[in-house]
């Protein structure tokens, strides 16, 4: 028993772990038997070391995982440490999922486009269009703030009920300890099992027949499932070292763009583009055509908005178009990209 200094049933393993312990000065805070079931002897094979900490509120025992005979055992270390997590997590986003689309393409039909149709610069078009678009924006999609997911999706009400059924039965068996009560505790605790396994089965299978219309959900549960986690290394370019590879990569790219010599022919003039004629029409068989779950690029413009406002917004998308091909440029936007590292 280590409230005596004494190895019990332990045998000379137990007289190497007591030793070590009372040479490095360890204390052992488990003071209950840990496995216990069926009538067997309780015993104590779960314990816990510390040394120069304290634990606060001491060791809680906690009801099995599944069909485990080993209680859980929770308790909070006193060391004194805070983890600063910043203004991060009390950031909002945009929730588009419930975005006002009636408020939005009302908004965008009363909107004067005027002033856009006016101004001659490309660049300033497309602003004056994204000044427009981002104040919608902020005005009829509701914000709300990022949380993070539970592990185990599937875990749903049925769940829950389950597991507090499972764990109302075996605190009262740990209270009683009677035949009555290991029974009812069995039960439930076989209960919750067989309602998580159907409950996984059920979200897996629902995975699989929307993995083509939503392809997202799939990986998304795919990589749920590695346990090994890829991650980028460090780079060093001269004496410095980069974190953030995807800067090194676009720096590189944009070098390699700036430095590149054209060697090829140019086409005969009776094979070169004269005219660029974009219609309206065009703009709605694309707008039409695109897919409405793609992520949004780096001109934070959603396809999904774009296609529930095609009506209100094609006119003034067409005038920056016809300028942009007119004056031979585009907005700075256009030729923005997400770079990152592939390997």
């Amino acid at each position: 028993m280590w409230e005596e200094f004494e190895v019990g049933n332990g045998g000379e393993r137990g007289e190497q772990l007591l030793d070590f312990a009372m040479e490095n000065l360890l204390t052992q805070w488990v003071r209950h038997p840990t496995r216990g079931w069926q009538g067997d002897t309780p015993s104590r094979l779960d314990l816990i070391f510390t040394k120069g900490v304290q634990l606060r509120q001491g060791i809680e025992h906690e009801c099995p995982l599944r069909k485990s005979d080993h209680e859980l055992l929770k308790f909070f270390l006193d060391v004194g440490l805070r983890v600063e997590n910043g203004d991060g997590y009390k950031e909002e986003n945009l929730n588009y999922a419930r975005a006002r689309y009636n408020d939005l393409r009302k908004y965008f039909g009363n909107v004067d486009w005027s002033a856009l149709y006016q101004e001659v610069s490309i660049q300033l078009k497309y602003d004056k269009f994204k000044e427009i678009y981002n104040e919608a924006m902020e005005n009829f999609v509701p914000k709300y703030t990022k949380k993070t997911l539970r592990r185990n999706q599937w875990f749903n009400k049925n769940c829950e009920k389950a597991k507090s059924e499972n764990e109302k039965a075996w605190r009262k068996y740990k209270r009683i300890n009677e035949a009555v009560e290991r029974k009812a505790y069995r039960t439930a605790r076989n209960r919750y099992v067989d309602v998580r396994q159907k409950a996984q089965k059920e979200y897996e299978q629902k995975i699989l027949e929307n993995c083509e219309r939503d392809p997202k959900m799939f990986y998304k549960f795919i990589n749920s499932k590695l346990h090994k986690k890829e991650i980028v290394e460090k780079v060093k370019v001269g004496d410095d070292v980069h974190e953030d590879v995807s800067d090194i990569v676009a720096s590189f790219y944009k070098v390699v763009t700036n430095e590149t010599e054209l060697n090829g022919s140019i086409l005969p003039e009776e094979k070169q583009i004269q005219d660029v004629i974009v219609s309206k029409s065009d703009n709605e068989k694309v707008v039409n055509g695109i897919d409405v779950y793609k992520s949004m690029g780096p001109n934070e413009v959603s396809n999904r908005r774009l296609k529930e406002c095609q009506e209100q917004l094609l006119e003034p998308i067409l005038d920056i178009m016809k300028t942009s091909i007119t004056m031979g440029q585009v907005p700075v936007e256009w030729k923005r990209a997400d770079v990152v590292s592939i390997y």
